[in-house]
């Protein structure tokens, strides 16, 4: 019986610090993407990472665009510290081994305006004992943001 009770915390705890570590992959993203430090972004995302926006027009048709891993890094180092920051409401992280999935609500200021919210769907693998993301879709709305 004390065995089983061991492995039940023992496995909680790991879990509990996979998470953690997961959560602060993105981290970092958001503080890279605050410093503008292109550098700390790149090493969150996997070599073949994935990116996508979905967004509503005028007429409430939903599109989704494709995003380049490489134009968004280079976008980050053009910017001023402090002119992109993403504002994290929310967190649910699940992990299974190797995998994660992380939901976040969001608010995005540029400049110190707010400029629209959303919310971020993360998947992320570990490779070579780092949580990587390798697949990230975010949704944008200017309105309702409840935060």
């Amino acid at each position: 019986m004390k065995n089983l009770l061991f492995m039940v915390c023992f496995s909680v705890i790991v879990n509990a610090q996979e998470k953690l570590q997961v959560q602060q992959t993105i981290k970092n993203l958001f503080d890279g993407m605050r410093n503008a430090d292109s550098l700390l972004v790149s090493n969150t995302f996997s070599d073949d990472a994935q990116m996508f926006t979905l967004y509503k027009d005028e007429g409430g048709k939903v599109h989704r665009k494709m995003g380049n891993l490489k134009s968004f890094l280079q976008m980050i180092g053009t910017q001023t510290k402090g002119a992109l920051d993403e504002r994290i409401h929310s967190w649910k992280i699940h992990t299974d081994g190797f995998l994660a999935s992380v939901w976040t609500e969001y608010s995005f200021y540029f400049n110190g305006k707010k400029s629209h919210c959303g919310v971020n769907s993360f998947q992320l693998t570990k490779e070579s004992g780092k949580w990587k993301v390798f697949y990230i879709v975010d949704t944008r709305r200017k309105h309702p943001c409840n935060n």
